[in-house]
């Protein structure tokens, strides 16, 4: 935990910089749109890479730029993992853990200010109640007045507002048998794309300068419920998530102060997840999904 913080890792997109082979490029806004391992990567639909957050899968790619609040751990298990963790995994899976009040108790809190106007704030506490059942939330707000200025408008055009949030509750009802829900999820507006076109005759690099509305917004909200029994021969998991996805990009795909082409991409998703995993002692291992 101390060692992301230290390295100023704030989302998935910041791995490519410490994970040999990892790349996720950023295109101007808070839409992963590829994700490349090892040089393998996908375009449109479905990524090479899964990522599972506390062993929940995330199934659209577009969640996958979320702010890394007391992520705990991040494991990337490479190759082929379609066998435990489904088609998303060609290439394999990216699992982050965060802090769970089963295991922790503290109150953490951190200012940051940058250029830019740039403000992250981030504050969370966990603490375990005499009967065994631990209780835990974070929260984050991330904003910035942009860097990029529009010379068209006159105005920046990737401002970032942002608001993270994250509750755990689980019990332990026996050495053996545990429970624990999870809740999480996140709104976000910005502009972006601040891209410039390059005049080939020229060679100069004319200045970000277009008329159309070019943002991003997302909301995401994710609760999930996790079940482990434990035995002396065997471990039996039950994972159950219900998502809720829905975002836009706008973007004037021209670049140019004229209305010659814009692009709206929206979508409404509301997904249901149910993962059984069975894991026997002695190594071998079959799950559900």
């Amino acid at each position: 935990l101390k060692d992301m913080e230290n390295r100023g890792l704030k989302s998935p997109k910041d791995l490519s910089s410490i994970i040999p082979n990892l790349h996720i490029p950023d295109y101007g806004s808070a839409m992963t749109s590829t994700i490349y391992l090892r040089g393998f990567g996908s375009r449109i639909d479905n990524p090479v890479i899964g990522l599972y957050i506390d062993d929940v899968p995330v199934l659209n790619k577009n969640s996958y730029d979320l702010e890394l609040l007391d992520i705990r751990r991040a494991d990337l298990i490479r190759g082929p993992q379609g066998t435990l963790y489904g088609r998303n995994s060609l290439c394999g899976v990216l699992s982050l853990t965060t802090i769970s009040p089963m295991a922790y108790r503290g109150l953490r809190a951190g200012v940051e200010y940058g250029s830019a106007g740039t403000v992250d704030a981030r504050v969370s506490y966990y603490d375990r109640t005499k009967n065994g059942t631990g209780i835990g939330g974070a929260i984050a707000y991330r904003r910035s007045d942009g860097f990029y200025t529009n010379e068209f408008k006159g105005e920046k055009c990737d401002p970032y507002d942002a608001v993270s949030l994250r509750f755990r509750a689980g019990r332990d009802f026996s050495p053996s048998f545990g429970i624990e829900n999870i809740l999480w999820g996140s709104v976000l507006g910005q502009g972006g794309y601040a891209y410039r076109l390059y005049d080939a005759q020229s060679g100069t690099l004319n200045p970000v300068e277009y008329n159309d509305k070019s943002s991003y917004r997302r909301l995401n909200i994710t609760d999930a419920v996790k079940m482990k029994y434990s035995a002396d021969d065997f471990t039996l998991s039950s994972v159950t998530s219900l998502q809720f996805l829905a975002d836009r990009m706008d973007l004037d795909q021209d670049f140019t102060p004229r209305s010659m082409f814009t692009l709206i991409q929206s979508q409404r998703e509301i997904a249901a997840t149910q993962e059984v995993i069975l894991k026997p002692r002695d190594g071998w291992r079959t799950g559900w999904g």
